[in-house]
């Protein structure tokens, strides 16, 4: 009776939350949007509270990053001729954008502490990460709306990648700047460094994907 009781209190806690992700989610994208650097002092305060006192305001930095990555996909399915996302392809492909995408956030995460001179391990890695999946969220939502419209708009798809290509790194290069208290061309050039190797590892991992893809349809 008491695991009974306990499980239906867990789902209690779950259907709470999710029923406030419509609410929370455009409320931290407009956030970081709007003030990345205030996000990023906001992540550090609370990864000093207790777990479950983490993140009240806003959706947990993690979180943001996949629901980013999941509507953005889920987005697509809009688009005449597309497959349903219960096809296992799709599925598929979803992972490798889940895995990719995040790689906007793990490869400063990880330029941060080595500027920082501190080893890489899950505990010191979480602060830098969490970080960066805020950045990485709407850069996300917008590199996969392109990549989608590409074949209706090119003009558009190639307007949004600039104009979020140019906002990430803006605001990476402010954060970099005042987290590690960086001189200008320092912050540019690990902002820089490291979206491009990040991109292109995601650009060979889409490639890839396509390429089996086009070999299981063949």
């Amino acid at each position: 009776m008491v695991v009974f009781l306990r499980s239906l209190q867990s789902l209690e806690a779950f259907l709470w939350k999710v029923a406030t992700w419509p609410i929370s989610f455009p409320r931290t994208l407009w956030r970081v949007l709007c003030n990345p650097i205030a996000v990023s002092l906001y992540t550090r305060r609370q990864l000093e509270q207790q777990p479950d006192r983490r993140f009240s305001g806003m959706l947990s930095p993690p979180l943001m990053l996949v629901l980013s990555i999941v509507l953005a996909h889920l987005v697509g399915f809009a688009i005449p001729d597309r497959p349903s996302p219960l096809v296992s392809g799709e599925l598929l492909t979803l992972l490798v954008r889940s895995f990719s995408y995040g790689l906007y956030a793990l490869m400063p995460a990880m330029a941060m502490l080595r500027v920082r001179r501190v080893r890489v391990s899950r505990t010191t890695l979480r602060e830098p990460f969490y970080i960066q999946c805020y950045l990485a969220s709407p850069l996300s939502i917008v590199l996969i709306a392109a990549n989608l419209l590409a074949g209706i708009q090119v003009a558009l798809a190639m307007f949004l990648t600039t104009l979020a290509c140019i906002w990430y790194l803006f605001s990476q290069i402010a954060l970099l700047r005042r987290l590690l208290d960086l001189p200008l061309l320092p912050a540019t050039f690990i902002a820089i460094s490291r979206f491009v190797v990040a991109t292109l590892i995601v650009l060979a991992l889409m490639d890839l994907l396509r390429s089996t893809s086009a070999t299981h349809i063949g």
